[in-house]
């Protein structure tokens, strides 16, 4: 079901880490104030209420020595996912961030900011599948039930550059990991934008893009999608 809401514009920032989204998100802030845009920025959109665990958890698995992944992978030890768990983390993990989209994403929406999100349900749901605990019903509800922003931008770029600036993980990671940005970009019909390019290049094509949409709908309502 598709229903219009007031309020400005939602933008998110997906693609690899090292792909420049906390960097483009504060060009294109300033960039956008300094045109008298109402600007706020969402950063990172990963996890609400469960952070406090997740930092816990970490917490003891350092002292315990294992090696536990951050952020969305942080269930995950050596690559491998604890299945028990881990099956039903893609499902905690969106209640959680749905709350925080409905608590701190759409009241700005209702106060008429252009919200940029660096990152979004849809890095979740393609690190989890990186980590082998999501299902094929997990990314469905992902993709089409969650709240859709007006415009996501892929920031595509080599696994090479990729690694080159955040070496976290190996080639391997980041080779799986494009390809699952382009083909979800593929499905869903987001903007895939070279991420290689200058920032302030990168942040100009974003900025035509954003004046493209409002052209066609007036920048005032916004569709999202709801199960």
């Amino acid at each position: 079901m598709r229903r219009e809401l007031d309020g400005e514009m939602l933008i998110a920032l997906i693609g690899l880490d090292g792909s420049g989204k906390t960097t483009l998100s504060r060009s294109l802030t300033s960039h956008l104030r300094e045109e008298g845009e109402k600007v706020s920025v969402i950063r990172p959109f990963n996890y609400f209420l469960l952070r406090p665990v997740l930092d816990a958890a970490r917490g003891v698995a350092g002292l315990l020595g294992g090696d536990v992944r951050k952020g969305a992978g942080s269930f995950a030890t050596g690559g491998k996912v604890k299945p028990r768990v881990a099956r039903f983390w893609p499902y905690v993990a969106m209640v959680d961030n749905l709350l925080y989209y409905c608590l701190c994403i759409l009241p700005r929406l209702a106060l008429g900011y252009l919200v940029i999100s660096d990152r979004y349900f849809y890095d979740l749901s393609l690190i989890f599948d990186y980590h082998g605990c999501s299902s094929p019903r997990a990314k469905r509800i992902y993709e089409n039930f969650v709240p859709r922003p007006d415009l996501t931008f892929v920031l595509d770029l080599s696994p090479d550059a990729a690694l080159s600036r955040a070496g976290e993980m190996d080639i391997g990671y980041f080779r799986q990991q494009r390809e699952r940005y382009i083909s979800i970009a593929g499905r869903l019909g987001l903007r895939i934008v070279d991420a290689e390019r200058p920032v302030e290049e990168v942040a100009e094509a974003i900025k035509k893009e954003i004046r493209t949409c409002r052209g066609g709908s007036g920048g005032r309502k916004r569709s999202i999608t709801t199960g």
